[in-house]
């Protein structure tokens, strides 16, 4: 199995926010892709990653990034992991709340996912490994754990620098399979999640609405 690191970076925090950047890596193998927002980024989003709108065009920190379209971009990552001879489960940090659901709706809105799901069997939470692994630490923050663990301060909240160092501070940390295993979710069953939540707000919707008519 490959383990293959991964990040993203939005438009805002909320579910159904736009992908703006997607990075990779695997070992020396690395993937970077920025990608053309339909939304607006928000005031708190662009101040956290340096990415902003300008003349329609995305730009980090006032410098022109290539960008392309969601679904090329999204295209290009599959095409990417699909490099790697074996299955993979991709790790990120807090992607268990955060990255992995966002881009599975993400890829499902491209129809994308069945592809992706094909190469990908599972995800990894560093999150949730971290903290049973170091109780101790008052923080379990990427950029908290880079520089208590590694001695080391990067870029944080640019997806490629997060990438590269989250490899170092998992490499450094050496879980064991049955923490892997402990920390870690299906492909599968975060779909199954997804659409189930998805049923249950249009259910809701649907009854909230015959309530407004009777009222």
């Amino acid at each position: 199995m490959s383990v293959v690191y991964f990040d993203l970076e939005t438009t805002s925090l909320a579910n159904d926010c736009d992908i703006i950047q997607i990075s990779a890596i695997e070992k020396s193998s690395e993937f970077n892709q920025y990608i053309t927002p339909s939304q607006c980024i928000s005031r708190q989003a662009s101040s956290v990653t340096g990415l902003s709108v300008w003349n329609n065009t995305l730009v980090y920190y006032g410098q022109r990034v290539d960008q392309c379209i969601p679904q090329k971009a999204f295209q290009n990552f599959i095409c990417w992991l699909e490099k790697f001879p074996s299955q993979i489960i991709l790790v990120g940090h807090n992607c268990r709340r955060f990255d992995a659901p966002r881009l599975i709706r993400s890829l499902s809105q491209y129809n994308l996912s069945t592809s992706f799901q094909k190469k990908v069997i599972g995800f990894m939470d560093t999150l949730s490994f971290f903290r049973n692994k170091y109780p101790h630490l008052k923080c379990h923050k990427q950029e908290f754990l880079a520089e208590n663990l590694l001695q080391k301060q990067y870029q944080a909240h640019n997806a490629s620098e997060d990438v590269r160092i989250l490899q170092s501070i998992l490499n450094h940390a050496q879980p064991s399979e049955t923490e892997i295993s402990e920390n870690s979710f299906s492909t599968e069953s975060l779909i199954r999640n997804i659409v189930s939540v998805k049923q249950t707000n249009q259910r809701y919707l649907t009854l909230q609405g015959l309530v407004d008519k009777k009222s």
